[in-house]
């Protein structure tokens, strides 16, 4: 009797747990070179909850590239990601201009606009520069918030001068709401 086909790694991704919400993850068409099978991957992950008795909502985007020599995963590599959380009854809509790769010792701009009217609200704001270091989830620094004096935050940042990966975060309050922001740059 005919031997089944073997399912290609990228298609053995863990299923969906019974009892976890559903994370949803599109793959592009995988690239093959010779022996090696380059999958790019898209995880978007949505969520509500509370900190502190404040409602919050999470979105996030994460891109990755997964190389594989038959079933053996060879790397692994976060490509791009976003994080943003936002609270109050009316956070910030905002847009982020941020390359996602520089060259070592480049300098970029990281502009953070808001997208709405002001009015008369006040804004206040800051943004930080982090290395991706796993333990910034669970031990996360204080922030000092300044008054904005124009609509968002605009910032001009030089890479380090070797190869690495950084955390772009800026967070922008206003009376009702507040919006905090997250992307990683990739310096090569």
């Amino acid at each position: 009797s005919p031997v089944p086909k073997p399912r290609p790694p990228y298609l053995n991704f863990p299923t969906r747990h019974p009892s976890l919400p559903p994370i949803p993850r599109r793959d592009v068409p995988p690239k093959q070179d010779g022996d090696r099978l380059s999958v790019d991957t898209v995880t978007e992950i949505t969520g509500t909850g509370k900190i502190h008795s404040m409602a919050v909502k999470l979105q996030s985007t994460v891109k990755s590239r997964q190389q594989f020599q038959g079933k053996q995963l060879l790397r692994q590599e976060i490509v791009s990601e976003q994080t943003q959380l936002t609270s109050g009854s009316n956070p910030p809509t905002v847009e982020v201009i941020l390359p996602e790769k520089v060259r070592p010792g480049a300098e970029f701009d990281f502009d953070v606009i808001v997208k709405e009217p002001l009015g008369n609200d006040l804004l206040l704001g800051t943004a930080i520069e982090e290395k991706i270091e796993g333990d910034r989830y669970l031990n996360p620094g204080n922030l000092d918030l300044d008054i904005l004096e124009a609509g968002g935050l605009f910032k001009r940042v030089k890479a380090g001068s070797t190869p690495e990966e950084k955390w772009l975060s800026a967070i922008i309050v206003r009376g009702d709401g507040a919006t905090l922001i997250t992307r990683r740059v990739i310096v090569e």
